[in-house]
């Protein structure tokens, strides 16, 4: 059963801007792993962007929560794979995509 649906797109040069402006925005929106992604990626501001908008899709999928507490893992083959803090009867299906200038995510939440 669909609980929600969830979309959000990002301007990528906007979200650098203000990491940029204001680093400490890495450590308050993304988790310890999250960043370990991004390091990985050699801090690619079109997976950062990617990575935020999947946590903004995911919050307008519940209706409500924080995305602080939303966590964006990824399979081996680059799947997105979401957990909410609080939410563990929820299942996400996620999908990310982005251009040279745009980072965009779709979730739909389900019952476990």
């Amino acid at each position: 059963m669909i609980l929600g649906n969830g979309i959000d797109i990002i301007e990528i040069k906007r979200l650098e801007t203000a990491l940029k402006r204001r680093p400490l925005l890495l450590l308050r929106i993304f988790s310890e792993k999250e960043r370990e992604y991004f390091k990985q990626r050699l801090y690619n501001p079109s997976t950062i962007a990617g990575c935020f908008a999947a946590k903004e899709a995911t919050v307008k999928a519940m209706g409500c929560g924080f995305v602080k507490d939303v966590r964006i893992n990824y399979d081996e083959s680059g799947k997105p794979l979401i957990t909410v803090k609080g939410k563990e009867h929820i299942r996400f299906f996620a999908s990310i995509s982005h251009s040279k200038e745009y980072a965009a995510a779709s979730v739909i939440a389900t019952r476990r």
